[in-house]
């Protein structure tokens, strides 16, 4: 019975744990970003889910910008870590594309 049970539990993570992460409702599907890594939280999300005005605002402004890390902080507000040269950033923009404010880290 102890087997059957772990087995169940066992089988459910593993299913759990290759689901593809849902799109928000703003997303568009756009895979000009390359996301550094992987997801380690539900926070983190694969460049394609991020909209296509706002790939293209930080990409206009951070030409140089290597491995983006994107985050869904809230229903109007994006995170993005990243590498300029040596330098570590973050930036905020808004879904639609406006950008916030960016600090190096």
């Amino acid at each position: 019975m102890k087997n059957i049970v772990f087995t169940a539990i066992l089988g459910s993570s593993l299913l759990l744990s290759c689901s593809k992460p849902a799109l928000p409702a703003n997303a568009e599907n756009n895979n000009t970003a390359v996301t550094a890594g992987r997801a380690v939280n539900d926070l983190i999300q694969p460049a394609y889910t991020v909209p296509g005005v706002v790939l293209t605002s930080f990409n206009s402004l951070f030409p140089n910008a290597v491995r983006p890390v994107w985050q869904y902080l809230n229903r109007v507000t994006w995170q993005v870590n990243f590498f300029s040269g040596d330098e570590y950033w973050m930036a905020l923009f808004k879904s639609d594309g406006s950008f916030i404010s960016a600090s190096m880290l």
